[in-house]
């Protein structure tokens, strides 16, 4: 079986022997507190009884962050308590957050970690506003319902190094371990399951012109979980070709494409899956305007137990309308098919069973008013649809959110 523990025992290892007790000079220390009331009308998007609620929450976050020419650090804890009003079945968890993203740089090299534990629901994830590297790589657990109440334990550890073999050619290697534990009594039966997730890839970048960049990347993962007690494995080769230009100062693009091997056992039988993946990104900024548009094809690990193919389709804008006001538009379209086909069982004498196919779609427009150096306030408005192959009507959802954060700034000094 596979085991989980002695990963996480070195995950922990792995952070004590960071050196963090550098120099304080240039340390930031940013304590915060931010105020939510909301409003939501169909909270786990239920295509039958949509059940609305009106939701309070308080967050309380330390952030620390450190800028030089040899070392970056940005990391923060976060706490967060939640009351709803209306919706029963709903449980008024508490979320909490640990990160770090840190980086040593010398004249040829650098390298350094990502690290991030999270304690939410599926309900209601948890995300820090600080927290940029949380938002774009783990929001995409493709789970087959994300809107489950139930409390899910996750850690995220990411190493990585990298060597500038000429001045124009560089070599980066990778290594990325995510666990996902959920927290479920034994009489209780939901889809979701357990899983660890291991991958390592190598990446070979060239400069043919100081806008022109190509790149080969080669890397394997390995996702294992258990299901019905039976330890379930996917095993992912890949080979990625890339291309990035700068076609102005303001404007860049740049993807890849490649072909993936997967294998995996069903019904007794070894599968292999094969395909393309690939993934767009374009980036452009006109004065107080910033546009981003990224598109891919790629797989993901997934808690109803297999890996999912996911296409995607995010776009995001972000306008300063003044010296304190921003606004900012998010969207996001995908759609995921499991692997292993559009049933997953669960439970050997339950009927639990995971519809993995599901289309997506998220549009989030928000408005940040930045009153002073340390209070911001903030309204934000979210529609969500979403449809499952295994349900004939889709699910909508409209919630409105407001906000009110108080942010302290104090500078460490070297004599703390």
């Amino acid at each position: 079986m596979f085991c989980r523990k002695p990963l996480i025992t070195s995950v922990s290892l792995a952070l004590l022997s960071l050196p963090f007790g550098a120099s304080a000079d240039g340390w930031l220390l940013q304590p915060s507190i931010t105020f939510d009331i909301g409003y939501d009308d169909n909270y786990d998007m239920d295509t039958t009884d949509p059940e609305s609620v009106g939701v309070a929450k308080v967050t309380g976050e330390l952030g620390v962050r450190r800028l030089s020419e040899a070392h970056y650090f940005k990391g923060g804890l976060l706490v967060d308590g939640v009351t709803y009003a209306g919706g029963d079945d709903v449980e008024a968890n508490s979320n909490q957050v640990a990160y770090f993203n840190t980086t040593f740089r010398q004249p040829r090299s650098q390298w350094g970690a990502n690290f991030r534990y999270r304690r939410d629901s599926l309900l209601r994830e948890a995300v820090s506003d600080d927290d940029t590297v949380v938002s774009q790589e783990e929001e995409l657990d493709a789970t087959v319902d994300q809107l489950l109440d139930v409390t899910r334990q996750r850690v995220y550890f990411n190493p990585f190094a990298s060597y500038n073999l000429t001045r124009l050619t560089d070599i980066r290697a990778d290594y990325q371990l995510s666990t996902v534990d959920h927290d479920l009594d034994d009489d209780e039966v939901y889809d979701v399951t357990d899983y660890t997730n291991q991958g390592a890839s190598l990446k070979l970048s060239h400069s043919l012109t100081t806008i022109d960049k190509v790149s080969v990347k080669v890397g394997g993962s390995l996702f294992a979980t258990d299901v019905d007690e039976d330890e379930t494995e996917y095993k992912t080769t890949y080979l990625r070709l890339g291309y990035d230009r700068s076609i102005s100062p303001t404007f860049t693009v740049g993807g890849d494409l490649g072909y993936h091997v997967t294998d995996f056992d069903q019904g007794g039988e070894d599968v292999e899956d094969d395909g393309l993946v690939g993934s767009l990104k374009a980036v452009k900024t006109t004065g107080l305007t910033r546009f981003e548009l990224r598109a891919g094809l790629e797989l993901y690990p997934s808690s109803i137990g297999q890996v999912v193919e996911t296409r995607e389709l995010v776009g995001n804008m972000t306008r300063s309308l003044s010296e304190l006001l921003t606004f900012s538009l998010r969207s996001r379209f995908y759609e995921n098919k499991g692997l292993s086909g559009s049933e997953t069982v669960f439970g050997t004498n339950e009927s639990a069973t995971a519809y993995n196919n599901r289309r997506s779609m998220t549009i989030r427009p928000e408005l940040k008013w930045k009153i002073s150096r340390e209070w911001t306030l903030g309204a934000a408005y979210r529609y969500q649809r979403e449809k499952l192959d295994s349900k004939p009507d889709p699910a909508e959802g409209n919630a409105v959110l407001f906000s009110v954060r108080y942010t302290y700034l104090t500078a460490l000094s070297e004599n703390q």
